[in-house]
């Protein structure tokens, strides 16, 4: 991640001018990366804090996705997957701690998705650099395919957006398991104690 805040930093600063609310999203966002490797480093890590730290990454995505939204550059079906996609598994991660006590752990391919979304949206912020569409399918709601020539961070967001479903996918196969093998030892101890 601080390769990435680097990166962040050095498009910022030289784009202060044209985004007057990035500092807004990007000192949060040096706070979000911090405490998951303290915990982590110092072995404090809960199962609350399993639960609480990708819903505050999701809630700091959010905000950015509303801004960039808000700009006009992303396309309002990509805020509504990630956002549907992120309160099912918020929904289904409460189900899972109330009932069997753990949450399926972090995917890697999540945290990608992650990375390539932020990349995406900070690129989107700041409106640099522009590429030439992919002369595919012309579009309105499908940005960059088309013959016109498009943002950067839309590609990423697109890449970060299967990124997210795939690790969605994951995490409901994981869950799944995970709570098949708890009512498996719920039933096991129930027939125990008969």
């Amino acid at each position: 991640r601080s390769l990435a805040h680097g990166l962040a930093d050095l498009l910022l600063q030289r784009r202060v001018e044209q985004v007057g609310g990035h500092r807004h999203i990007e000192r949060p966002a040096r706070v979000v990366g911090v405490d998951g490797q303290v915990a982590r480093h110092t072995h404090q890590v809960s199962k609350l804090g399993k639960i609480l730290d990708p819903a505050v990454d999701r809630l700091l995505l959010a905000s950015g996705v509303v801004a960039v939204c808000l700009l006009g550059r992303l396309p309002v079906w990509i805020v509504v997957v990630l956002i549907l996609r992120d309160l099912i598994l918020l929904a289904q991660g409460r189900y899972m701690l109330a009932t069997d006590g753990k949450v399926p752990s972090v995917v890697y391919v999540g945290k990608f998705a992650t990375a390539f979304l932020m990349f995406g949206y900070s690129f989107l912020l700041l409106g640099m650099p522009v590429v030439s569409g992919l002369h595919i399918l012309d579009a309105a709601w499908l940005p960059g395919f088309g013959s016109e020539p498009a943002q950067l961070g839309i590609f990423l967001v697109y890449i970060g957006t299967v990124l997210s479903l795939i690790a969605f996918i994951i995490y409901e196969l994981k869950g799944t398991a995970m709570h098949r093998v708890w009512k498996q030892q719920q039933a096991a101890t129930r027939n125990k104690s008969q």
